[in-house]
């Protein structure tokens, strides 16, 4: 339900209903981020974060289909977490790890 209550939750031509798959699960690549920005490799920066299934967000998030051709393997999503979320770890040793996890550089 939308915060204002004027506003419809129904489906429009630029909204779902919130439970459709991500658009980015029918295509051969994973959205692409710009060149300036950390490269997680051929993983969906999304698929990475790894949450409790209870709060459906990220890899555990239903519109993230299992068989989505860049989701990440939740063993990845929570080593990635993990890195991310270290004293010394951080975003781009977590994207490092999760690309040579797949032989990328």
């Amino acid at each position: 339900m939308p915060a204002d209550p004027s506003i419809t939750s129904a489906p429009s031509i630029h909204h779902t209903e919130g439970s459709t798959p991500y658009a980015c699960s029918a295509r051969e690549k994973p959205p692409s981020s710009a060149d300036w920005s950390i490269q997680f490799g051929s993983y969906c920066r999304t698929s990475l974060d790894h949450h409790k299934a209870a709060h459906k967000v990220g890899s555990s998030d239903p519109r993230c289909p299992a068989n989505c051709p860049h989701k990440a393997p939740e063993g990845v999503a929570v080593l990635f977490s993990a890195i991310f979320n270290k004293r010394d770890g951080g975003a781009a040793k977590a994207a490092q790890m999760a690309r040579e996890f797949k032989g990328e550089k």
